[in-house]
């Protein structure tokens, strides 16, 4: 596990344990919870990468077009 993934885990496990009031024994359940919840915001950032990038991918195409005259009427 990377070093910066690793600290937001712990830091958005300690979160939890004080928003639940400090409760004693959740230590390894507000890890996976904080783990989850990590892992699913890089997902959407992944996800939100590979969108952008298909995306400009699309905009070079058009633009290419464009110069080489294939997109006019």
């Amino acid at each position: 596990m990377n070093a910066n993934r690793e600290e937001n885990i712990r830091r958005r496990a300690h979160q939890i344990w004080e928003d639940e009031g400090r409760p004693e024994g959740k230590d390894a359940e507000h890890w996976e919870r904080a783990a989850r919840e990590i892992g699913a915001n890089d997902d959407t950032k992944s996800d939100s990468a590979l969108a952008g990038a298909a995306e400009g991918a699309k905009t070079e195409q058009v633009a290419e077009g464009l110069k080489s005259g294939k997109g006019r009427r």
